[in-house]
């Protein structure tokens, strides 16, 4: 890998197929990963950089939303550890899951790494786990990247602060 290429990050969001799953709340998504070096995506509104425009109806029953990052001069760094929340706005803000992958190809088009963070529960006050925010941890150092076993996916995520102070080189494509 050259280490001075740029790195796409195409992101899928898959939103489960039972009655009322979707959401018209703001999501927010952090991704961070630290090989060959530190580094978060944090995107307060996925909307902002859905690759249907920003008013597109995203986060619907059974749907899956792409979103796209673009980083300068560092290449790919693998994503281990994903945050998703909603803002728990709009007439049914609970949404139901299923889960966050994330896909990430040099400037010359090839695959670096497919991240599957598996969330599979609803991202909600009225149902169980009440939370509206879920953190899924893979292990980057295995070949195919897998979420860990034995995970709690309602921790908080400790990297979210201060996290605007480490976003260098993104921007939206």
């Amino acid at each position: 890998m050259m280490l001075d290429q740029g790195c796409t990050y195409d992101i899928s969001v898959k939103t489960a197929n039972e009655p009322s799953a979707g959401t018209q709340a703001a999501v927010a998504l952090v991704l961070s990963g630290s090989l060959p070096s530190p580094f978060t995506i944090s995107q307060t509104d996925l909307r902002q950089i859905g690759v249907n425009g920003p008013i597109y109806p995203y986060f619907q029953q059974g749907q899956l939303d792409r979103f796209r990052v673009y980083r300068t001069g560092m290449g790919c760094v693998k994503l281990c550890r994903m945050t998703l929340s909603h803002d728990n706005t709009g007439p049914d803000p609970s949404w139901d899951v299923e889960y966050v992958e994330v896909i990430a190809f040099t400037d010359n088009a090839v695959k670096q790494f497919d991240s599957k963070f598996p969330v599979n529960r609803w991202l909600a006050t009225d149902k169980e786990p009440y939370s509206t925010s879920a953190s899924v941890d893979v292990d980057c150092n295995a070949n195919g990247v897998e979420a860990r076993a034995g995970l709690a996916s309602s921790l908080v995520c400790p990297c979210a602060t201060n996290v605007a102070q480490s976003m260098h080189g993104l921007s939206p494509i």
